[in-house]
């Protein structure tokens, strides 16, 4: 999209895409027209199982070493980068989604493969992009970026999923609505 401001010039201006905060947390039907709804494709860095590291075992609360699958993958949008996701998945869900087309989002990946999730977290924070961060998401190192840390349970609450995700702060927004409820006012 350009821009033209009559004393200022002609600039580039690229609206970010907006995602429901419930949406982003994969536990509801993402809207028609959310970029959550199979509107981005992954570019595949890694799909290997490795053992669970040392910080991955304690946030799923498994020992050090128990096998994981960890899928790191680029999600493009008309082709340009908005993020940056490196999962570790345990198994059984883990041998699943190591068999399915990975061809959309996470969520489509969860579905497809026949992955049931009950609950899911979030941690959400920025920081400037590192150098490797910057490079992958196309974005000049020190640019803002927003940084998740999610874990994802079963519907019986046991933990199988944690993700560190780095999303282009410039590509995507998080919305997020509250209604009050009668009763339970602050």
């Amino acid at each position: 999209m350009i821009e033209r401001v009559q004393g200022i010039g002609t600039n580039a201006v690229v609206r970010p895409a907006d995602a429901r905060l419930v949406e982003a947390h994969g536990v509801i039907r993402p809207d028609q027209h959310s970029l959550l709804n199979r509107r981005t494709r992954p570019r595949l860095l890694d799909r290997s199982e490795i053992a669970a590291p040392a910080v991955v075992a304690d946030r799923l609360g498994v020992p050090a070493g128990t096998p994981c699958l960890r899928l790191e993958y680029v999600a493009l949008h008309q082709e340009e980068p908005v993020w940056l996701a490196t999962n570790y998945a345990l198994f059984p869900e883990a041998a699943r989604l190591r068999d399915c087309p990975f061809v959309t989002d996470w969520y489509a990946l969860m579905a497809d493969a026949g992955v049931e999730s009950g609950q899911s977290e979030f941690i959400i924070g920025a920081e400037p992009a590192d150098p490797l961060v910057a490079a992958v998401l196309g974005i000049a190192p020190g640019a803002p970026v927003l940084v998740t840390e999610q874990t994802i349970a079963d519907p019986a609450g046991r933990l199988f999923d944690l993700a560190f995700i780095h999303t282009r702060a410039d590509r995507f927004r998080f919305v997020s609505r509250g209604t009050r409820v009668p009763g339970r006012e602050a």
